[in-house]
């Protein structure tokens, strides 16, 4: 039952908080429940789960969250003002420099390019190790049976 109230608060509040830190919490819950069958099956399950939030994670840390923007500005004797330069700089959660544009922002094409392919390469490694762990550790007998389901209230 657990397993259930989880996998629904998760796509919940992914769909409430869509318009900003929602995404990845929906796209945790609907891979629960797309796994749900699987669940007694270790080296079906958690790879693709562990795949799921490595990439989310990556993607996260890696994309623009603030940007910081400066200008130089020259006055005459008149008093008029002049801008002589412009500069601007966008950072992830984890310092990775953007250079931004003329609007002061982070390239969006550039920076969901990049952060989604750190979110792939996340991903395939999280889904490889988590693989190659499962396979090489010595099996248990939770692994070897899928839980049974005696009624409307087991997991």
């Amino acid at each position: 039952m657990v397993y259930w109230l989880v996998a629904i608060v998760l796509i919940v509040f992914g769909i409430l908080g869509s318009l900003s830190i929602g995404l990845p919490f929906l796209l945790v819950g609907l891979t629960l429940l797309a796994l749900a069958p699987l669940r007694g099956r270790a080296r079906a399950f958690w790879p693709p789960l562990t795949a799921m939030v490595a990439g989310n994670l990556a993607f996260w840390l890696i994309t623009p969250f603030y940007c910081t923007a400066s200008s130089e500005v020259s006055v005459d004797t008149t008093g008029a003002s002049t801008i002589v330069s412009n500069s601007a700089t966008c950072a992830s959660l984890l310092g990775v420099p953007w250079p931004a544009n003329a609007g002061g922002l982070a390239d969006p094409g550039a920076a969901f390019a990049m952060a989604s392919l750190a979110g792939l390469i996340a991903a395939a490694l999280a889904f490889a190790l988590v693989l190659a762990w499962l396979t090489i550790r010595p099996a248990t007998t939770r692994d070897e049976h899928p839980p049974s389901s005696p009624g409307l209230g087991s997991d």
